[in-house]
């Protein structure tokens, strides 16, 4: 019988040593003495898919040598181990001169996803790491700040009307002024009420440990139920638009794993019902317990009200697209500006007539709301 429905054997032994890297457990080294060159290959690359190259290296690494891949296999895995250890040092290097830089010109910010939700990984290092998100959540310092990067030389550039990006020593830094959006704009505007809540609270410290006797970063980062709710909704946005992979279920699963104590559930389920996303969460919660091994008791909501076939359809999506869908099978985005985007368009179409019943108030929206946003900016790329 098989572990996790619908899932071939190769995917369920992915799902095993992921699971077995998020949990500390120690996994079955019988599964594995069989495996074949090719099936190694294949389990290396759903790793790289799901943007879990080290965590799933580093578990593989900890099998009896009767068990361990063929040598080519292994030195791949060794060295998707220390790049990525070597990328987070990188980061955290970062992070800290970012930090002193922009409290000097008068920019405190809150660090969002990346190395603050590393933090909650068994080992920090091997989490793959991605860009710096930075919220700077004083009054104009957003705007003040793009100016003072343009000035400084670090050719800032638009990435979307929340958030400008640039190159920094070879590390992407990306300053927000919103925590997150939404493209309904009843929920946005409830949303951009709460965030002004949240910015005028304070925001608790996270100690961030630089490994290799570097010390600690120390970090402003989002309170405990609004990070549990922006973990999910930005998975959940990006699952909606063009797919997710399932570093971004990790990072919300492993922040409440740690956290769960502190939501107030009623509070926390009136807030999430406000925005209608409680089923959404409730399906993917169910994602993480029925493929990831999660606890139940985890989640600050009952998640039994899923229904299986949502939990199957999400599932089988995550594993077949990949982090952010870059992975998706088939036909890519043509490089013509007009061509790439009538594609991104009728991909946006298949999606929302895919997965609509999931949530309709959040989907359903999408094709009208991107065409409008397109006749609004001109058609711009």
């Amino acid at each position: 019988m098989l572990k996790y429905k619908y899932c071939l054997p190769i995917e369920q032994l992915f799902l095993d040593v992921l699971s077995a890297a998020l949990w500390s457990k120690p996994l079955q080294a019988a599964s594995f003495t069989s495996l074949s060159l090719a099936d190694w290959k294949a389990l290396v690359a759903m790793a790289h898919k799901q943007s879990v190259n080290a965590l799933v290296a580093d578990q593989v690494l900890s099998l009896p040598a009767e068990a361990l891949p063929p040598q080519e296999v292994k030195m791949q895995l060794l060295a998707h181990i220390e790049q990525t250890k070597s990328l987070n040092h990188r980061r955290l290097e970062v992070l800290a001169a970012l930090k002193e830089e922009y409290n000097q010109a008068g920019f405190p910010f809150v660090l969002m996803k990346g190395p603050a939700s590393g933090h909650y990984y068994p080992n920090p290092m091997l989490r793959n790491p991605g860009d710096i998100d930075i919220l700077l959540y004083g009054k104009g310092d957003y705007e003040r700040s793009l100016s003072w990067a343009l000035k400084k030389g670090y050719n800032a550039k638009d990435a979307g009307h929340i958030h400008y990006n640039y190159d920094w020593n070879g590390v992407v830094v990306e300053p927000h002024r919103r925590i997150s959006y939404f493209d309904r704009s009843s929920y946005d505007r409830m949303f951009i009420e709460w965030e002004k809540e949240v910015m005028g609270d304070g925001f608790p410290i996270l100690e961030l440990d630089a490994s290799g006797g570097q010390g600690t970063v120390d970090v402003w980062a989002l309170p405990v139920e609004m990070n549990a709710f922006f973990l999910f909704h930005h998975t959940f946005r990006h699952f909606i638009h063009q797919g997710v992979g399932l570093r971004q279920l990790c990072d919300w699963v492993l922040f409440l794993q740690h956290h769960y104590k502190q939501i107030d559930p009623d509070a926390f389920i009136e807030r999430v019902c406000s925005y209608k996303l409680l089923y959404p969460m409730q399906v993917f919660a169910s994602v993480a317990v029925q493929y990831l091994e999660a606890s139940p008791a985890v989640f600050p909501f009952v998640i039994g009200a899923a229904k299986e076939h949502h939990v199957r359809a999400v599932a089988a999506d995550i594993l077949r697209v990949g982090n952010f869908g870059f992975h998706k099978p088939g036909k890519k985005r043509p490089d013509g500006k007009y061509s790439g985007m009538w594609y991104s368009y009728v991909e946006t179409v298949k999606r929302t007539f895919r997965f609509a019943s999931l949530s309709c108030s959040h989907i359903a929206v999408l094709p009208h709301k991107k065409l409008i946003n397109r006749l609004r900016i001109g058609f711009d790329a």
